[in-house]
């Protein structure tokens, strides 16, 4: 019902929209971070770490590829 009034309103310019559901920022224990206790962690270093290991996993799996292909040869 929110897009169809974004779309009415004229927000959306002409472009689809989605919801992007996410789930919950969890602690190295495993627990739920829980805002009212000061436990909670800047969302830029969220994106941060997120970033990180993101591109260490690429750099994991391109150096796989490239043993993979050595050995193959």
């Amino acid at each position: 019902m929110i897009f169809k009034a974004s779309e009415k309103a004229g927000w959306t310019n002409g472009q689809k929209i989605d919801h992007m559901p996410f789930g919950l920022v969890l602690g190295k224990e495993g627990k739920k971070f829980k805002s009212s206790s000061g436990e909670n962690v800047k969302l830029m270093d969220l994106l941060n770490e997120a970033k990180e290991r993101a591109l260490n996993d690429l750099k994991s799996r391109m150096n796989k590829s490239d043993e993979n292909e050595k050995t193959s040869l």
